[in-house]
């Protein structure tokens, strides 16, 4: 049972289990036709209920994908800028909408510290706000500027909770 079953390609997936089924064969009843009928009743039943099952996961894994793209969509063309951070403030996420705001490259913004877009005047209230989400793991909310990719200043509120998913902020 511990073979890499996915990474075998048919011809090889089938050839190991007729070798398994040859070894299995030795204990196997079926030497009357009674047995032989019963075996293959069984076995179709179970083929049917592996269909059903495999067609359960196909649903299962179309309405995942659905869901998805429900949610890449109202995170992405959400009107508010979405980031997220690890926990060295780096952006690991971020929505259209932000990487508007900041005029970048979605690509480019991931991968950034967030610090690199909080005005110099007002890193010390940055640093301060994400001392408080980390340390309180409420809700907070801070009024700093950002600097866009031009140089621009603008007014921003950030909203911030901690999650622990692994590191994220």
């Amino acid at each position: 049972m511990g073979d890499d079953i996915p990474q075998l390609s048919p011809d090889e997936l089938r050839n190991r289990a007729e070798a398994r089924l040859e070894c299995a064969n030795e204990a196997m009843p079926g030497d009357t036709p009674e047995e032989m009928q019963l075996l293959i009743h069984e076995l179709r039943t179970h083929q049917i209920e592996l269909e059903m099952q495999n067609e359960a996961l196909r649903k299962t894994e179309d309405e995942l994908l659905e869901a998805r793209d429900r949610y890449s969509d109202l995170y992405n063309f959400s009107p508010i800028g979405y980031i997220t951070l690890n926990q060295k403030l780096i952006i690991t996420q971020a929505n259209l909408t932000m990487a508007s705001m900041l005029a970048m490259d979605l690509l480019q913004l991931t991968a950034s510290r967030f610090s690199k877009f909080v005005c110099k005047e007002d890193q010390d209230i940055y640093y301060a706000f994400h001392r408080s989400v980390v340390t309180t793991q409420s809700r907070q909310v801070a009024e700093l500027r950002l600097v866009k990719a031009s140089g621009e200043l603008f007014w921003a509120a950030l909203e911030a909770r901690h999650y622990r998913c692994g590191g994220c902020l």
